[in-house]
């Protein structure tokens, strides 16, 4: 039976910003490249196997630059390759959504193979482009990668470990921030996919304060009759409607160790049970 939360995710991140080697590639089970929708033959030249793959790019002529192009890499077992090309309003600046959209694509190919390592070259644009890049198939694969509550008997295999090399970046790239996205993102689709019948307003509740006991956010949890005292009469009214009590409100607060200023952005969701099933989260400034 899933828990009411997700699993952390089941895929690392390992960063090899030196050159390239054969030893490196041949440790793959799958490698992804990401280049311009204008290859520079300087930038042919940094691509693994780039004769086969620039031979199947003439082959696809101008109308195959948003097709991607497979091979196998020379001197390894079975490692495979897939060529990918940025949209044209990508090259420079702008485009985030077809940004995320080729993203996904690459990481629904790369993964249909259940491959247990992936790598990642990205070729030929500039560095903020790269970057953008890289954060959007980490993204992409994190979701693609994770699974949904199953109510079922049979039993699920254990997650693999699946682990994404960036390769030849020359530097590191901080990738915090989109690791814990990725988390946030499987968070909101866990819950959102559970049945009414197991999140309830008290599991919903219990799952919040594990949250909140995990990250260290403060809770407090206003219920009905101390909604009532407070006048919130529309929200009793629309959670008259749930066949059971325990409604309420679930105030979380957290500020960073050392900080004395006062939080520049509050988060107002709402998560009727058995009316939207969802939680909408407004963020607004304080004033």
């Amino acid at each position: 039976m899933p828990e009411l939360l997700p699993p952390n995710l089941t895929f690392r991140v390992v960063q090899s910003p030196q050159a390239v080697r054969n030893a490196t590639l041949a440790r793959l089970d799958h490698l992804l490249v990401v280049c311009p929708a204008k290859i520079s033959a300087a930038t042919w030249k940094q691509i693994p196997q780039s004769r086969l793959l620039q031979a199947r790019a003439r082959r696809l002529g101008p109308d195959g630059k948003d097709k991607l192009i497979h091979g196998w890499l020379d001197k390894t077992a079975a490692t495979g390759i897939t060529l990918a090309r940025l949209p044209a309003d990508d090259d420079s600046s702008g485009g985030y959504f077809s940004l995320l959209n080729l993203a996904g694509k690459l990481a629904a190919d790369a993964l249909e193979n259940n491959p247990k390592t992936l790598g990642l070259m990205v070729v030929g644009p500039g560095d903020e482009d790269t970057d953008r890049m890289i954060r959007a198939i980490v993204l992409a694969i994190g979701a693609h990668d994770f699974t949904l509550p199953q109510f079922h008997c049979k039993k699920k295999p254990a997650p693999v470990t699946r682990t994404l090399r960036i390769l030849g970046l020359g530097r590191r790239l901080e990738l915090g921030r989109a690791l814990i996205e990725c988390e946030a993102l499987n968070l909101a689709r866990w819950l959102s996919a559970m049945p009414p019948n197991k999140l309830t307003a008290q599991t919903y509740r219990t799952a919040i304060k594990t949250l909140a006991d995990t990250h260290g956010w403060a809770l407090r949890f206003l219920d009905e009759p101390a909604l009532k005292r407070l006048g919130a009469g529309a929200f009793l009214a629309v959670a008259q409607g749930n066949s059971r009590s325990g409604a309420g409100i679930v105030h979380l607060k957290y500020r960073p160790a050392g900080s004395r200023k006062q939080p520049a952005l509050a988060l107002v969701g709402k998560g009727i049970l058995f009316d939207t099933g969802g939680v909408n989260l407004k963020p607004f400034k304080y004033m």
